[in-house]
């Protein structure tokens, strides 16, 4: 390879070592390592699953059995794309009990006992581990072919880098390299295919050029095991553990839900895409080894630079999978198999050593797998035969709702792990061509649902009410309109009619008195749809004519009018014109108008309204003529159609979403204010009830001590009142966006939890016995704004107090343990009670502003103190199970 190119490896590579030091974590526990804050985004979680997903048995393992056998296996891999959107459309909304789980084990722990867990982890492990393996492999190939070393050495430096960045940064230096390695994935794969089309000179001629024995399905006996084994791999939606990781690190299920939707729609263009490169690597180099298809079409077809470019797109994929399975492959072992748990602060530090322990040796043995089996399928199907058979039918019952118990779950296991063995050991695979694996899930489905209808009692079937332990209400901020919200005409106040009205007689009507059109094809049915737009528009600038009984009716006409003056009209225009360039850029132009008219949803009606319309009036127009146009024409189209869909949902969501926020921001902003003011405003209150009851003691007696009680009270109300000036400043600052600067002064929080305690608005003697502070050491010093600082206490108080006495029991009864740790650069607070604690659906939903399962709360208090850490250089952490209190954790960076 050229230098240049070796340069351009050289800097993905860099770049992935140098997202991941810069957005990874440092690893403090087993949480941090397996799951992190689970706050990614959407657009993060959809890369991180797409390029997770589209691994090296999607690439290599892909291109050279299409390189093989031709674009039957492509079509067979294709379904893959489809039990993906299975899953994310009827599955993985039911997984919301299982929200909070780190490792698949755990899923089995909640469903079938402690036996579950270590079972199913054992599975996951080895089916993660040869996951990681046949990433290895490909990575082999990859460097060797690219970099011109062994095959040995090239899989020893995949794994270095690789390891190197999991271990020391966790699951979000695995997510954020994915990220990057995604963006390469989207720009090198195309690229390839760009310069292969231009090198045969389009779609036609190049599948002009495919033999006919790579479109036929069958040629041998063994052609027909495979493509069975295919069959059965791709379109059966298995649960890959890499999958369940990825739902463990989201906010929750209809967040992985749209991920997974996404990235089945992102599969099958590239899929497409990596069928072609295989076919084309045979048409062009028919003699190499299949292996190699991939890279040698890199190698000697690409230009310089490009040849660069794609090369790191091949290196992206596999990485994206191979980090992804060492990390699961590290919290499933030490998390399920060894059932490690951290209750403290030495746990978590143990668990440290242990994750540097076991993922080099992780890394190690997989390696080794990758060296004995250099053929990536035998990777792939010999390892899903530890998982399939083991986990699969009971984690799908457990997801759907159906109860059994442990004794029923070892025997289903028991069941699977037989069949298996059996068609192995008598060699079926060869005489029926159906996996061992197909098998032994079957097995274990038999034996399950045997037990299930014959030894387990009917009430095992999970009641729906049990299902969703509480249902959350969201604000508005939160809620997506319906269709008929979508709709209302008070929604009208910012939508441009008449600019829009005054346009479309500018462009469509005046030309047409201004010269003649010379197409035949467009002088009369075009000019008759453009003065029907044109009219419909008059009818809109004459809105204030309208009688008040046709208002009401204003919003879908309008909406009317821009799908038969936009997407309608124009289709029309570029069918009429064969396709044209004219047409098209009309179209694109026309759509990207409407994206800035309508809101997304609206967009996609109307576009889809409009499309039909336009293609049956072109029917009725043409007649038996329709359709005749050329393959590239058609391409351009269809591509045409894509560019201004996505640009339409991109521009029209994001100026609803703006526009959304806005509205929201001052209903918010007071929210806010409010809120915080009203925990200073209660302790002021019970000062001044307190003074009314001292002053009426010292008008009657006039001691010294009632004297003393009555400045005591005086001045704390004082303070109360500065504090309540300096949050109102602090506000003030947010909405500017200047509150920053307010957050550099050294404070020891110690004296913070302290007065914290003291001015917190409870009797004295509730005080002594519910808080309980311990480890307060003096140079527990961050930096931060006290006031703040004492309000974040005081929520976090409240919330704990208010959730203990909800559930009927006596405030006194409370208690809320408080330990300070300093080491050399942190100062850990850890705040625990013995409260009901909190649901899974409920934890995960904690920090999002306007959320609160009070019926009078306002959902502010969580995001302010989150917000307040954060700005103090610090990071807040909650761990709660149901009935076992909550621990609030707060990490700052020790003040310098």
């Amino acid at each position: 390879m050229h230098n240049i190119d070796l340069g351009i490896i050289g800097l993905f590579l860099l770049g992935t070592l140098w997202v991941a030091i810069v957005r990874g974590k440092k690893v403090e526990s087993l949480k941090d390592f397996s799951v992190a804050d689970r706050n990614f985004s959407l657009p993060v979680l959809v890369c991180t699953t797409a390029a997770t997903w589209l691994g090296g048995g999607s690439s290599l393992g892909l291109s050279t059995r299409v390189f093989e056998y031709g674009y039957p296996i492509l079509i067979l891999v294709a379904l893959q794309a489809f039990a993906d959107l299975f899953l994310g459309v009827v599955v993985i909304p039911k997984m919301g009990r299982f929200h909070g789980c780190m490792t698949p084990g755990d899923m089995g722990a909640k469903a079938y006992g402690q036996y579950a867990k270590k079972i199913i982890g054992l599975s996951a492990l080895i089916k993660t581990l040869g996951t990681f393996a046949l990433q290895v492999s490909a990575m082999g190939f990859v460097f060797q072919y690219f970099l011109n070393i062994p095959f040995n050495l090239g899989v020893l430096f995949s794994v270095g880098i690789v390891l190197f960045y999991t271990m020391f940064g966790g699951v979000r230096a695995v997510v954020f390299t994915d990220v990057l390695q995604f963006c390469f994935i989207v720009v090198s794969v195309p690229s390839v295919c760009m310069f292969l089309l231009d090198y045969f000179g389009g779609y036609q001629k190049f599948f002009s050029q495919i033999p006919e024995t790579h479109y036929s399905f069958v040629h041998t006996k063994a052609d027909t095991g495979l493509l069975l084994t295919y069959f059965f791999a791709q379109f059966l939606p298995i649960l890959n553990p890499l999958i369940l990781h990825r739902f463990f690190i989201s906010r929750g299920p209809k967040q992985m839900s749209k991920s997974m939707i996404l990235t089945a729609i992102l599969e099958f263009p590239f899929f497409f895409f990596i069928g072609l490169i295989g076919i084309a690597a045979y048409i062009i180099f028919p003699n190499i080894d299949s292996k190699l298809a991939f890279p040698h079409l890199i190698s000697e077809f690409l230009p310089i630079g490009v040849k660069g470019i794609a090369a790191s797109g091949l290196m992206a994929v596999i990485m994206s999978s191979a980090d992804s399975a060492l990390n699961l492959s590290t919290s499933t072992f030490l998390g399920d198999v060894l059932g490690l748990k951290e209750k403290t602060r030495s746990d978590e530090k143990r668990m440290r050593n242990w994750i540097w322990i076991f993922t080099p040796s992780a890394a190690l043995f997989a390696m080794a797998i990758a060296l004995i089996f250099k053929d990536i399928l035998s990777i792939m199907v010999y390892f899903m035969s530890f998982w399939s058979p083991v986990a699969v039918v009971p984690l799908y019952a457990a997801i759907f709702g159906i109860k059994v118990s442990e004794k029923t779950f070892l025997y289903a296991v028991l069941g699977g792990i037989v069949s298996f063995i059996i068609w192995d050991v008598l060699n079926l695979v060869d005489l029926t061509y159906v996996p061992g694996f197909i098998v032994g899930m079957l097995g274990n489905a038999v034996v399950f649902f045997t037990r299930f209808f014959f030894f387990e009692p009917k009430s095992r079937f999970a009641p729906e009410s049990q299902k969703k332990i509480i249902r959350i209400q969201r604000e508005s901020s939160k809620k997506k309109p319906s269709f008929s919200e979508i709709l209302n005409p008070a929604r009208l106040e910012w939508l441009p009619a008449t600019g829009f009205s005054v346009f479309v007689l500018c462009v469509y009507i005046a030309p047409n008195f201004m010269w003649i059109q010379k197409s035949t094809l467009v002088s009369g049915e075009m000019i008759f749809l453009k003065l029907f737009s044109g009219f419909l528009c008059v009818l809109l600038l004459l809105k204030g004519y309208w009688p008040k009984s046709l208002l009401r009716y204003f919003t879908a006409y309008w909406h009317f009018t821009v799908m038969i003056t936009l997407p309608f009209t124009l289709m029309v225009q570029g069918l009429l014109g064969n396709l044209d360039t004219f047409g098209l850029t009309n179209l694109t132009l026309g759509l990207f108008l409407m994206a800035l008219l309508v809101s997304w949803r609206v967009f996609m009606i109307l576009f889809a309204g409009g499309s039909l319309l336009a293609f049956g009036l072109y029917i009725l127009l043409c007649g038996g003529s329709c359709f005749d146009f050329a393959s590239n024409d058609i391409l351009l189209f269809v591509f045409s159609i894509i560019f201004s869909s996505l640009m339409g949902m991109v521009f029209s969501r994001k100026k609803e979403g703006d526009e959304f926020s806005a509205k929201q921001l001052e209903k918010y902003q007071a929210n806010y204010i409010s809120h915080e003011l009203s925990t200073p405003l209660s302790t002021l209150g019970m000062r001044v009830f307190s003074l009314k009851n001292i002053a009426k003691k010292v008008e009657i007696k006039g001691s010294k001590e009632d004297v003393e009680g009555l400045q005591k009270n005086i001045e704390e109300i004082g303070n109360t009142v500065t504090r309540i000036s300096q949050i109102q400043q602090l506000s003030i600052r947010q909405l500017k966006g200047t509150n920053k600067e307010l957050f550099v002064h050294k404070e020891n929080i110690g004296d913070i939890l302290r007065e914290a305690i003291d001015i917190y608005p409870l009797p004295p003697e509730e005080k002594g016995e519910i808080f309980i502070l311990k480890g307060l050491i003096q140079d527990a010093l961050i930096s931060t704004h006290k006031s703040a600082m004492i309000q974040v206490m005081h929520n976090l108080f409240k919330n704990a107090y208010e959730a203990f006495c909800g559930q009927g029991r006596r405030g006194s009864q409370l208690r809320i343990e408080i330990e300070i740790e300093v080491d050399e650069d942190k100062v850990v607070v850890a705040i625990q009670d013995n409260g009901p604690g909190m649901q899974p659906d409920v934890l995960e939903n904690i920090f999002d502003p306007m959320f609160t399962t009070k019926s009078s709360g306002m959902g502010i208090g969580l995001s302010y103190c989150k917000e307040i850490i954060d700005l103090s250089q610090g990071e807040m952490r909650v761990r709660s199970q149901p009935d076992q209190g909550t621990e609030i954790v707060m990490v700052f960076e020790k003040h310098r």
